[in-house]
């Protein structure tokens, strides 16, 4: 299969993106503040400089849809996060559920082409 310069250009964008945001979790999990912020950051630059119709909503989906189903499971004894900011979860987790599902939906994407 050959991949053309364009779709080369999306893929190493949405894996730099996912590499961001994943190495910010993995590396600062424990400064909330921090992963917010440079979650908040990489957000605004990809709606910025790349974004695609529906990203907004697919990413406020994933955010809400996300957290609301880690709350209910943090409630009821699932799992708990080591330091949790508000209803047990850390503030990051919103953006990581809406990067999740918008990551999700660009690689479907740019590998469908």
């Amino acid at each position: 299969m050959k991949i053309s310069k364009r779709i080369e250009k999306e893929l190493f964008f949405e894996l730099a993106l996912y590499v961001v945001v994943v190495g910010s979790i993995a590396l600062w999990h424990q400064n909330n503040f921090l992963v917010f912020i440079i979650l908040l950051a990489a957000w605004v630059f990809g709606m910025i400089f790349w974004h695609k119709k529906n990203d907004i909503i697919f990413f406020l989906v994933g955010a809400v849809v996300g957290s609301l189903s880690e709350i209910f499971c943090i409630y009821y004894g699932a799992w708990l996060y080591t330091n949790p900011s508000l209803f047990g979860i850390p503030m990051w987790l919103p953006l990581g559920w809406g990067f999740a599902l918008l990551i999700t939906k660009r690689f479907a994407e740019v590998l469908t082409k």
